[in-house]
């Protein structure tokens, strides 16, 4: 659990929503024995972790306390803008391909510097990509029954906005969020290291490919509640940055920069067609928070 004893916050960290920095200026401890304990990654908390701590009785009094009293918040990004960060981040990191099937080769703890053709691929290919988030929906793409060259099986990859908008159902189908996160089916996945292990559920997946989920999914509960009492945006911050803290009677601390993406602004990345992918794609955070795409 992201939380922070010296303010008593709790703190749903959502990706490229400046989480370092307010990790840094709360004081909160990523490396707590809470994070092990909810299976984390980084320091995300997802709503359905909280789902889990309940029905886990060796969860501590001490951890249900701090959830009972603590205030919760996270913040929130436009959409385009989001993904235009997270894709320069990833790049910067060699992570753009870490979530491609495994019989494509790629490294699944990241440092592919090109894709399995051996090509960089632009900000629309990466996009528009569902084999970029791990999805083989087209079952020609399958390496299992006949060997197929590399090249040939990206033929099945979503190319044009209609194939995107349909391979991407995993993340936009109604409800699906929640069913993957409560579902306890055995499953065989590859950890790093290369060996297949048994888990139950579906949880690992979504928390590898959570940052194409909506985010309103991420910080409500598994029956739709929302679990957070402030919502700040990015594009606001240090304004409802220093409000929450002055409202719940603290000297609001510092933000630092961290993490940041050197890029255009967002709006020039984009054609007609990715717009509209991301727009249908992250269409609950758009009409949830009232996000609109932005020209300069």
């Amino acid at each position: 659990m992201n939380h922070s004893d010296k303010y008593k916050l709790i703190f749903f960290h959502l990706a490229k929503c400046a989480g370092k920095s307010v990790a840094k200026a709360i004081e909160m401890d990523i490396h707590h024995s809470d994070h092990v304990k909810a299976d984390m990654q980084q320091s995300i908390l997802l709503g359905f972790d909280l789902w889990q701590w309940n029905k886990d009785i060796n969860f501590s009094f001490q951890n249900k306390s701090r959830w009972d009293i603590y205030t919760k918040f996270t913040i929130v990004r436009n959409p385009w803008d989001r993904v235009v960060s997270l894709y320069h981040f990833r790049k910067k990191e060699n992570d753009l391909y870490k979530l491609f099937p495994p019989a494509f080769g790629m490294n699944i703890l990241g440092g592919d510097v090109r894709g399995p053709d051996g090509k960089e691929w632009d900000f629309k290919r990466w996009i528009l990509s569902s084999f970029v988030k791990g999805l083989t929906i087209d079952e020609r793409a399958s390496f299992s029954d006949e060997y197929l060259y590399t090249h040939k099986v990206l033929e099945y990859d979503s190319k044009t906005l209609e194939e995107a908008i349909e391979h991407h159902r995993f993340f936009t189908e109604k409800d699906n969020y929640i069913e993957l996160c409560s579902s306890e089916e055995p499953k065989e996945v590859m950890v790093p290291g290369g060996s297949i292990e048994t888990v139950y559920g579906y949880k690992h997946q979504v928390r590898d490919r959570i940052e194409w989920f909506n985010q309103i999914d991420i910080i409500s509960g598994m029956y739709g509640e929302k679990l957070v009492d402030y919502v700040l945006r990015f594009e606001y911050l240090e304004e409802m940055w220093n409000k929450m803290f002055k409202e719940l009677g603290y000297k609001p601390p510092k933000l630092s920069k961290k993490n940041i993406s050197k890029h255009k602004h967002y709006s020039e990345y984009y054609d007609d067609e990715t717009r509209e992918f991301i727009g249908n794609l992250f269409k609950k955070d758009i009409e949830k928070f009232g996000y609109e795409f932005e020209r300069i």
